[in-house]
């Protein structure tokens, strides 16, 4: 389930207000919680699931990408369903915007793939403090600092713009223990 506070609340109170516009027209209860919505943003769709993830199959994987440009982000969490799809993976996609809430997110946790995707030094920073923290991250970055994520050990690097075959490439290194840049 693609998770982010904001848009979580947005959701689940959007989510509220079309359910009771539903019943006040057709006079019936729709409180199934399994309605996907539909929600527009910046050009890209996401069907959005309250209950389950998004996509069924044979294993579960955790993915949180931090990344502060919010049309980057759609499409990189598009590129990672597409991904998905093809691999009949279920995944669960969280995000956030920078540091503070990924070193939030990783506290305690352990995620399958953290991908980190800021501009210039503020992205070397995240991606140096996230690596002890994480097994697999990949790295996009507007700059070329793969020889920095070469010396860090990053699962997988590249640098912008973010392309579906440069994701799914990424994705698939990062999974099979491959460090490449």
């Amino acid at each position: 389930l693609f998770r982010s506070a904001s848009l979580n609340t947005f959701l689940i109170s959007f989510y509220k207000k079309q359910i009771r516009m539903a019943n006040a027209k057709s006079g019936q209860n729709l409180q199934n919680e399994a309605t996907p919505l539909k929600i527009w943003q910046k050009n890209v769709m996401f069907e959005l699931n309250l209950r389950t993830h998004i996509r069924k199959g044979e294993h579960g994987m955790e993915i949180i990408i931090c990344d502060d440009n919010l049309s980057e982000r759609s499409l990189m969490i598009d590129y990672i369903l597409k991904w998905a799809s093809e691999k009949h993976l279920e995944i669960q996609i969280n995000t956030c915007k920078d540091w503070m809430e990924l070193a939030a997110a990783l506290e305690g946790r352990e995620w399958d793939i953290v991908i980190v995707s800021l501009d210039g030094v503020r992205g070397l920073d995240t991606a140096s403090s996230a690596q002890p923290l994480s097994r697999r991250l990949i790295w996009i970055s507007d700059l070329d600092f793969g020889v920095q994520a070469y010396r860090m050990c990053v699962s997988y690097f590249f640098m912008k713009p973010v392309s579906c075959q440069k994701m799914q490439r990424a994705l698939e290194c990062a999974l099979k223990g491959q460090g490449t840049t």
